[in-house]
């Protein structure tokens, strides 16, 4: 195995006759700054694989379970604020004379939402209803959380809330 010296670590070895016992003592401090890196990126790897695959679930999750997720993390939002922070970013929109938002389509082909489809059975009437609701993707969470300046905790994600939704 071979060690590479920072170009840094070579220019402050002073030339004289303890150049090579201060070369020996910068390389020894070099092997040990990396030993170090190596040791904290193994300790990574698995928190980057349970983020992958999280990121890759094919889950989503509620407006209200995103804004609590955020919340958590330190941002400033409730279900209502998360939707406005949507609107203006170009996920939804809520067209004039409805209560309901509605996704554009750009937002669900980049993978940020998802629209679940329902349906409902009004009693009075016995009419059946068709519902769509928007859901957030856990790519749509992560940018989320970047526009609110707050970092995701990979053990405190949506799923905890709600469980794996399809």
């Amino acid at each position: 195995m071979s060690v590479a010296v920072s170009p840094a670590a070579t220019e402050t070895a002073p030339p004289g006759p303890d150049c090579a016992t201060r070369l020996a003592a910068i390389l020894r401090e070099e092997r040990a700054r990396r030993e170090r890196v190596e040791a904290e990126n193994r300790a990574l790897v698995p928190k980057a694989r349970s983020f992958d695959h999280f990121l890759s679930s094919g889950d989503d999750y509620s407006v209200a379970t995103v804004a609590q997720t955020l919340v958590r993390a330190g941002a400033r939002t409730g279900r209502n604020r998360l939707f406005t922070v949507m609107e203006s970013m170009g996920w939804v929109y809520k067209p004039k004379g409805h209560r309901r938002w509605r996704a554009y389509q750009r937002a669900v082909e980049a993978g940020l939402v998802r629209v679940r489809l329902g349906k409902y059975e009004d009693q009075g009437t016995g009419d059946v209803h068709a519902t769509h609701t928007v859901r957030v993707t856990p790519k749509g969470l992560v940018r989320l959380a970047a526009r609110f300046g707050v970092n995701l905790d990979h053990n405190d994600d949506c799923a905890h809330e709600e469980g794996a939704q399809a």
